[in-house]
């Protein structure tokens, strides 16, 4: 929606909110302006509310570099700069070229970039460790229960317990399984359990 308003000519950031409020108005995580006119809407996350100022927004999507800065960047004595006048010349001339490809704004690129980032991560095996601040001075044996308790409610951490406690996957090896339970069966059926799935 952010990057079709860039295309409408006399788009404005007010406009912009009321197309959002207007296609997403009932939405319930949706929290509209309590004023009419204001620049800002606000999301229920899971963490809590969060507004968001859409001043600018339009401007700040648009991710063109000012006229003189390729100008400019061709003129440097530096050759590091040279090659990257060129190089943005360059794309800025694909881009302009071709009829119907997507104008390449600030929430295109993220979009490609997060979607970059999630074919990596579903490729890997990723293993996290959560820090988690037992007290806000960062002091030694002191304990705050309701800083640490927002901590590991806010980092999904309280979350993932509650879906383990419910008897859900956690994707344990069934090697590594047998080592970790072989302790609670007998001898004789661990070792063929061991033995057949190596």
């Amino acid at each position: 929606m952010l990057d079709e308003e860039l295309s409408i000519p006399k788009a404005s950031d007010q406009t912009y909110i009321a197309k959002v409020l207007k296609a997403h108005g009932k939405h319930p995580r949706l929290i509209a302006p309590k004023f009419s006119g204001t620049l800002q809407f606000g999301i229920r996350h899971f963490a809590g509310n969060v507004t968001y100022s859409c001043e600018g927004f339009l401007e700040k999507n648009d991710d063109k570099l000012p006229d003189d800065a390729v100008e400019c960047l061709r003129k440097s004595e530096l050759t590091v700069l040279q090659e990257i006048a060129e190089a943005v010349s360059a794309e800025v001339k694909e881009s302009s070229g071709q009829r119907g490809k997507k104008v390449q704004t600030v929430s295109v690129k993220f979009r490609k970039s997060l979607a970059s980032l999630m074919d990596k991560l579903n490729t890997a095996q990723p293993h996290f460790i959560r820090c988690v601040k037992p007290n806000p001075d960062k002091r030694p044996f002191q304990f705050v229960s309701s800083m640490t308790q927002e901590q590991l409610v806010y980092s999904g951490v309280m979350e993932a317990v509650r879906i383990w406690q419910l008897g859900y996957s956690t994707r344990l090896p069934f090697d590594e399984f047998v080592r970790h339970f072989e302790c609670l069966v007998d001898p004789g059926p661990a070792r063929l359990l061991t033995q057949g799935s190596s």
